[in-house]
């Protein structure tokens, strides 16, 4: 027999599946990940280690030589890399912390930037061609950006065993992040492009002659695709609320969204867990927020804990997010 609250968790994602599937989808997400705000991407470039040669040579024919930033391997932890304060990893981290339940970063490599078109229309396209979970850990000194070991390619292949077969090809994505590029890599670069062509191919797109030095691929040009080399963190914005589709289907499987407004909106106030106990209130717990609070900011988070619906209202720009 189940419980009352696993009721209403059911029910609750229940009641998001089907709002979720209501929604309009945003197509921007599926070709531009750049966001804004405070989903807005951090661009990392081709990274490397602050004891070699700051500026690599490009091979012979395959572009100018490449520029990369100082960042350097963590000793502690094989799997991550310090980058210098200032790139937006800072941005991104603070919108992690407050989606605690759902992995909302990921680091990607190899980025599509330009126009392509869909439907007969121009589209920007922004996205890695390949990309992993990233976790991040933003410091004064410098910060931490640390990655998954399993890699996904990007969305766009409808043929999935096109993709998963593209998606095991040979370690032919570049140096690890946090490692600068050697010249055995360097001379890996035509089968690189190879492998980036498949996919764009594979994925109803022109393929691209070379790939480009390290650039922020916002700066999308308008009259052509083009493959940029480097990393890149971002969101996929399944909790934008700019993409009311993905974000629905995230909250969806949030075990925590049966114990909000949206679900006292919907179901009633959860049913108490008890009578309170005779004397004087508990003192309140410490509110935890990944951003410094106001003296009202904090006044209504404190509503919130105590009351199942709270209403806040206010212009454009008074810290209501």
């Amino acid at each position: 027999m189940s419980r009352p609250g696993d009721q209403r968790a059911g029910w609750t994602s229940a009641i998001l599946r089907v709002l979720s599937d209501l929604a309009p989808e945003h197509q921007r997400s599926r070709y531009d990940v750049s966001g804004s705000g405070a989903t807005e991407m951090a661009w990392l470039g081709l990274t490397g280690s602050p004891r070699r040669a700051m500026v690599t040579g490009g091979p012979d024919g395959l572009g100018p030589p490449i520029v990369f930033f100082p960042t350097y391997q963590a000793k502690d932890h094989p799997m991550a890399a310090e980058v210098p304060p200032g790139l937006g990893l800072d941005r991104l981290a603070r919108y992690d912390a407050m989606t605690p339940a759902v992995s909302s970063i990921s680091l990607g490599w190899m980025w599509a930037s330009g126009t392509i078109e869909v439907g007969g229309e121009p589209r920007t396209i922004v996205r890695p061609l390949i990309s992993t979970t990233a976790a991040l850990q933003p410091s004064p000194s410098a910060d931490r950006v640390l990655h998954g070991d399993e890699w996904s390619l990007w969305p766009l292949i409808e043929d999935h065993a096109r993709a998963v077969a593209l998606e095991h090809a040979p370690r032919t994505f570049g140096p690890d992040l946090g490692a600068a590029p050697t010249p055995a890599w360097i001379r890996r670069f035509p089968t690189l492009l190879r492998w980036a062509n498949d996919v764009l191919q594979a994925s109803g797109l022109p393929p691209v002659r070379t790939i480009e030095p390290p650039r922020d691929p916002r700066h999308a040009p308008t009259d052509r695709l083009e493959v940029v080399l480097g990393w890149g963190c971002f969101t996929q914005g399944s909790s934008d609320l700019l993409r009311p589709r993905e974000t629905l289907a995230a909250w969806s499987a949030d075990p925590q969204a049966a114990h909000t407004a949206f679900a006292s909106l919907y179901l009633g106030p959860a049913p108490a867990a008890g009578r309170a106990p005779a004397g004087p209130p508990p003192p309140p717990e410490p509110l935890r927020c990944a951003l410094p609070l106001t003296a009202a900011q904090e006044k209504a988070a404190r509503r919130a804990q105590r009351e199942p619906i709270v209403v806040v209202s206010g212009p454009p720009g008074t810290g209501k997010s």
